[in-house]
């Protein structure tokens, strides 16, 4: 999952709650971050609506099935349910055409609703007194459970996709036609779009009413009015190119802030002048790499959002290389060269200019740049190479391995270890004039030494092979998910994981433990050991940091200054 797929909101004893596609249900307790409830027992699954009375949270969970929890335990209520509805102390649930209602306090089954027999529902709301349930073209209220009135929807045969009460109105928002407002007995019914503000073909998800604001999230990001004006204006929402104007639930205002959800995670901040990303790190962006270069420490940003330079242990950032973004880096007295895409770029040091490599042989993303005894190192999916002046051109070292596919290399004083994408893993002594297969058929991601190992790491595993004793062991209990970068902090090894947090090795019980999961599962990509510090780079927190000291892998990761 790629940052955070929002599916509702909803507050309860003062926590704000967030149902996600696919990661289970998360929870913010004021200005804590966010943690992931794992009590539940539906920790992969997906959680849809969710509806909060005085005493419990109800919500809707993967295949149709209804929970309470009282902020202590989950109890399964119903299963085979597509929606769920409050109304005083009764819980509603929407299976099929069949409506069931059970008492929300207990939980315990009490009746059926056989007047919205047939009912294909869409959404409900309730007022004090007023209970609405609306279909794909008709809408039934009651005050009692018993008598019932219905009403035919007035919004042009759109599908409806949320409901509101404010005051003496009804507002409906619709999948295409946006919001329509009727009166309280469904009778006077108006459109309310302005074409110029959502553009054309506008889809919307979710609406809420605030202190006399309306808001919508729709295809093309938020937008909001004043209920006593008429003109729509777009809220400006930060993050990633690209994902910003996918906006879907709203959860409205949450300890003095305003906190929505899409499908990159969840946006917060003040609507009067924007929402942000909420991640715990650098820019509120994807890291795709971090370098160290004497004091100076490098991010590269994905999407081409550029690379910023910290000089003074990420207390502060500065954008040096605006709109690229470097999968590696490595120095020659004032050049730099930066892999960029399929291209190896060489900066002055400055940072204002750049020209490509004369001779580039690799062709493919993600070329990993190395240095080892003033040689340069260049690895790809086109092969390994190397050049002894700065890059300006490279002699091929892997012409005798079985494939040109390069996933990850190392080198020390004495030997060349190469991993092929494809799976496989080398050893040359000679600079690539010949090859020795170690006889690790797997495919690997990345590579590092570790006392007298090679660590190498796979799909699920870490293979530990001795240079010693030419003898090699796979590690894969406690590990899940790729393993993209290798580290060794403080005598202890460590694993940057795709989905599977942060890891290290437990040599007692000779397993993979838990260093940092975070609240929302996430692909960790990047190691960098910063002084007494182990940096981790995140495609959804950006920069979180262990402090140093003794190791403690019970101390969560925290976010890295900005």
């Amino acid at each position: 999952m790629e940052g955070v797929y929002t599916r509702s909101f909803a507050e309860f004893e003062g926590d704000l709650y967030v149902g996600t596609n696919g990661g289970g249900l998360y929870r913010k307790s004021g200005d804590a971050p966010w943690e992931r409830i794992t009590e539940a027992l539906f920790l992969e699954e997906f959680v849809g609506e969710m509806v909060v009375n005085d005493q419990a949270l109800y919500l809707s969970v993967g295949s149709r099935d209804v929970y309470r929890y009282n902020g202590t335990t989950f109890q399964e209520i119903y299963s085979s349910s597509q929606a769920i509805a409050l109304h005083d102390s009764l819980l509603i649930v929407n299976d099929e055409d069949d409506f069931t209602v059970f008492s929300a306090d207990e939980g315990q089954y009490f009746d059926t609703l056989q007047a919205l027999d047939g009912l294909e529902m869409r959404a409900a709301v309730g007022t004090d007194t007023t209970l609405y349930f609306f279909g794909r073209d008709t809408v039934l209220y009651t005050q009692d459970l018993a008598v019932w009135q219905g009403a035919r929807l007035e919004t042009q045969g759109e599908i409806v996709m949320d409901v509101e009460v404010w005051e003496d109105s009804v507002y409906v928002l619709t999948y295409q036609g946006g919001l329509f407002i009727t009166d309280l007995t469904l009778t006077h019914w108006r459109q309310d779009l302005d074409g110029a503000v959502f553009g054309t073909s506008p889809i919307f998800n979710e609406m809420l009413i605030e202190e006399g604001v309306v808001y919508l999230t729709a295809r093309g990001g938020l937008f909001r009015r004043s209920l006593s004006g008429s003109d729509w204006e777009k809220v400006a929402v930060q993050g990633r190119i690209g994902f910003t104007s996918s906006m879907r639930n709203l959860a409205g205002t949450y300890q003095g802030a305003f906190y929505a959800g899409g499908i990159d995670g969840v946006f917060v901040g003040d609507p009067n002048v924007g929402l942000h990303r909420e991640v715990t790190g650098l820019y509120q962006t994807e890291i795709v790499g971090l370098h160290q270069e004497g004091g100076e420490i490098l991010a590269s940003m994905d999407y081409s959002e550029g690379v910023f330079r910290s000089v003074d242990g990420g207390n502060t950032w500065t954008l040096v290389y605006e709109g690229l973004s470097g999968s590696s880096f490595a120095t020659f007295g004032s050049r730099r060269l930066m892999a960029h895409d399929n291209n190896i770029l060489v900066f002055s040091d400055t940072g204002e200019s750049w020209t490509l490599s004369n001779e580039n042989p690799l062709t493919g993303r993600g070329i990993d740049l190395q240095i080892h005894k003033d040689t340069l190192y260049a690895g790809g999916t086109t092969g390994l190479y190397y050049s002894v002046d700065s890059g300006q051109s490279f002699i091929s070292l892997g012409n005798q391995l079985p494939s040109q596919e390069i996933s990850a290399y190392l080198l020390n004083d004495t030997a060349l270890f190469v991993a092929l994408s494809d799976g496989g893993l080398y050893q040359s002594l000679d600079r690539g004039d010949s090859w020795t297969d170690l006889a690790v058929d797997q495919k690997l991601f990345s590579l590092t030494f570790f006392n007298d190992d090679l660590i190498a790491g796979g799909q699920n595993y870490a293979y530990a092979y001795s240079l010693a004793t030419l003898q090699g062991e796979e590690r894969s209990t406690g590990m899940g998910g790729q393993v993209l970068d290798l580290a060794v902090f403080q005598n202890v090894l460590v694993a940057a994981t795709w989905f599977d947090g942060v890891k290290y090795w437990d040599a007692a019980s000779e397993s993979w433990q838990d260093l940092y999961l975070g609240p929302f599962p996430q692909l960790y990509n990047s190691l960098l050991v910063v002084g007494d510090s182990l940096w981790a780079a995140s495609r959804t927190y950006g920069i979180l940091a262990l402090p140093g000291g003794v190791f403690d892998p019970a101390a969560p990761l925290a976010q890295a200054p900005t």
